[in-house]
């Protein structure tokens, strides 16, 4: 699994377990090489690890030269400053965990030295770029300007801030996608208030790949995606043509139509946070899970229906069928009734006002709505693990919609 790597000690420690792989972390690297015009999405929770590392290896490493190079890893939050200069084991290490996880790494490709301006880390924290000197975001130049209306969008923004791009025509693309959404202030608006409605595709699609996920990250993938076409639609009615970024994105945005169908098929609208939970798979969407749940639904009735039998055959009109989680379902009488149970009523418990018996009908009636319980559960996690499944073989597609 992938270690938490939240405080530079976490750093420190990844670094220190795994194992030398300089050759391997190059060859992965010359393997993957190419042009890469803007950095991945969103880098996630890890977006900083780089920073730490490059004030950290000034002190610690001074063996290590000046970054000749800067490696991306997908848009999961695996940022690596260079196979020279970046200690290459993790590198390999992370991106091996993240394939081992199901991640989709959608983009590994090496720039040349000087695409991005580096900061030192004390002209970083004098800059205040996206945290003030006290270490609070408030007051900060993100704060300042962060106008954006999801998380993927905040953390690209902080990212970019992080790592100002130094390449003229890079900067001007950007500049010209700026433009385009000052000019078009009706789409601008337009797309503002439908992205706000977005969920965060990025985050649910790699706690799916890590398998932390649950039914509403397969909701938020499925909400997510269905938005695609309304993106489009608004896009689409622009007044000038989009310029260059523009057009990638929406064509990075993909069609998604095949996989929004099937979880819109097989998910239900309210959802418990975690699958274990079960109640997550909708109706019809699974005709052996619709019979389980029917004999656990109607197993009120049954039991009824039972009691109202044994009431008729007895005689004992206060005759009930109850339940506990020692004896399971049982019948009760009180011992003034005693002498009437005779077959087909074996003996369980003698109490002092009441006594309590079973039949063989009882217990597989009871057998059969424990066990479709238990099945239905079990089909459940199978179903929803196909789901995942289904969302992870489409992962780069989602990616790059995600990251668009």
């Amino acid at each position: 699994m992938l270690p938490d790597l939240n405080t530079l000690s976490d750093f420190r420690n990844a670094l220190a377990q795994a194992p030398a792989a300089d050759a391997a972390a190059r060859s992965a690297c010359e393997a993957r090489n190419g042009q890469l015009t803007k950095p991945p999405g969103a880098l996630g929770q890890l977006e900083e690890i780089a920073i730490w590392y490059g004030s950290w290896r000034k002190t610690d490493r001074p063996e290590i030269k000046t970054p000749q190079v800067i490696v991306f890893a997908g848009n999961h939050g695996v940022t690596a400053r260079g196979v020279s200069a970046f200690p290459s084991e993790v590198t390999v290490q992370m991106v091996a965990n993240f394939k081992a996880g199901g991640a989709a790494i959608n983009q590994l490709a090496r720039l040349a030295g000087g695409v991005m301006m580096e900061i030192d880390s004390a002209t970083r924290r004098n800059l205040e770029l996206v945290k003030t000197l006290s270490g609070e975001r408030r007051g900060s130049l993100l704060s300042t300007i962060d106008r954006t209306v999801t998380g993927a969008g905040a953390r690209l923004l902080s990212a970019r801030l992080s790592a100002p791009l130094t390449d003229p025509m890079a900067i001007n693309r950007r500049l010209d996608m700026v433009q385009f959404f000052v000019d078009e202030d009706i789409c601008r608006s337009d797309l503002r208030a439908r992205l706000r409605e977005t969920p965060d595709l990025e985050r649910a699609l790699s706690r799916l790949a890590l398998g932390r996920g649950g039914p509403r990250d397969l909701a938020a993938i499925r909400a997510g995606l269905g938005g695609v076409d309304q993106l489009k639609a608004i896009l689409g009615q622009a007044r000038m043509d989009p310029p260059e970024g523009v057009g990638s994105a929406v064509w990075d945005l993909g069609e998604h139509a095949e996989l929004v169908e099937r979880l819109g098929t097989a998910l239900m609208q309210e959802l418990p946070l975690l699958a274990r939970d079960g109640g997550f798979i909708a109706e019809g969407y699974s005709e052996k899970l619709d019979e389980l749940r029917r004999l656990r639904s109607e197993s009120q009735r049954l039991i009824a229906a039972l009691q109202a039998r044994y009431q008729q055959e007895s005689g004992v009109e206060t005759l009930k069928i109850k339940h506990n989680n020692v004896l399971g379902y049982f019948i009760e009488v009180t011992a003034k009734h005693v002498e009437k149970m005779g077959e087909p009523f074996i003996h369980r418990q003698t109490m002092t006002n009441a006594t309590r018996y079973s039949t063989a009908e009882l217990g597989e009636l009871a057998r059969d709505i424990s066990e479709a319980k238990d099945k239905s559960q079990a089909l459940e996690q199978d179903l929803f693990a196909d789901l995942v499944e289904a969302v992870l073989a489409q992962a780069d597609a989602v990616a790059l919609a995600a990251a668009a």
